[in-house]
């Protein structure tokens, strides 16, 4: 792990954020990454990267949310309410 941090910590982060391989729950990823060389300009963008797809997953769970409670969206309404979840899952989850 030490050797591929080093080359390439980039896509080390990536794909730790993106696939929960550990049986530890709460992100143990911080702990895996912070114990190697990766560098921290490699961590951000792959963090964020990783940040959108559970942010996209969580918006479209709340529009489901939504719907079934029966608040109708349609089109352009539905969309930009995605995208503003998504933004803001993915602020907040950047932030924490």
């Amino acid at each position: 792990l030490e050797r591929a941090a080093e080359r390439d910590g980039f896509r080390l982060a990536l794909l730790l954020r993106l696939s929960h391989i550990l049986p530890i729950p709460f992100d143990s990823y911080w702990y895996i990454l912070g114990a190697l060389p990766v560098r921290f300009m490699d961590f951000v963008p792959a963090h964020w990267l990783g940040c959108l797809k559970t942010c996209f997953l969580d918006a479209c769970l709340g529009l489901v949310l939504l719907t079934s409670v029966g608040v109708s969206l349609q089109g352009a309404e539905q969309q930009q309410l995605i995208v503003a979840e998504s933004v803001g899952f993915a602020i907040v989850a950047f932030l924490v």
